[in-house]
């Protein structure tokens, strides 16, 4: 463990293992960061947050509540994960993006921008989200290529979340939160939705 610079580390705030808090960041609250992570520039992580694994949260970018950043994911630039929202794998977070409420970004998965990942929505692959797109809910996933809402929609129904996005190579996807089938409804009700934009 170090905290070297400016750094702070405050009230139950814990770094363990060969964790670094460097420059002026800080860490507080009940927030801990271990193993071999970093959160550096004046980022901080705060509330009930972690930060472990190999990850790295710096720059501007907060982590707080009780939202975690794992494996090699990183947060940085202005980005703000928060609530219980988790960001892993080698995602990253950055720009003036936000993940919160119960979201998760993983895989390869890129947020970045103005994007906003919320609710139970799942961000992973090599999906991108980013510009000012909205994720409120459903799974994002395989090469996604998301940058504002004519790239997507979403619908709930029965408490299942189905979302039709755009793909890199511009065809579209459909998918349930919880990776059940596609009824024939749903399916035509998104495709509709998706001409009328």
């Amino acid at each position: 463990m170090s905290a070297s610079g400016k750094a702070r580390v405050s009230g139950n705030g814990r770094v363990y293992g060969n964790a670094k808090v460097s420059n002026s960041a800080r860490v507080y609250g009940n927030a801990w960061v271990s193993d071999s992570a970093g959160v550096s520039g004046n980022a901080e992580v705060y509330g009930n947050a972690s930060v472990f694994g190999n990850a790295s949260v710096y720059g501007n970018a907060w982590v707080s509540d009780s939202a975690g950043v794992s494996d090699s994911a990183e947060v940085y630039g202005n980005a703000w994960v928060s609530g219980s929202a988790w960001v892993s794998g080698s995602a990253w977070v950055s720009g003036d993006a936000s993940v919160f409420g119960n979201a998760s970004v993983s895989g390869n998965a890129r947020v970045y921008g103005n994007a906003l990942v919320s609710g139970d929505a799942s961000v992973s692959d090599n999906a991108l989200v980013y510009g000012n797109a909205s994720v409120s809910g459903g799974r994002i996933d395989a090469d996604a290529n998301i940058a504002g809402p004519r790239d997507l929609v979403q619908m709930s129904v029965d408490g299942v979340c189905y979302a039709r996005f755009r793909c890199a190579d511009g065809s579209w996807r459909i998918t349930s939160s919880d990776g059940s089938d596609i009824p024939d409804r749903i399916e035509a009700a998104l495709r509709c939705v998706t001409v009328a934009l």
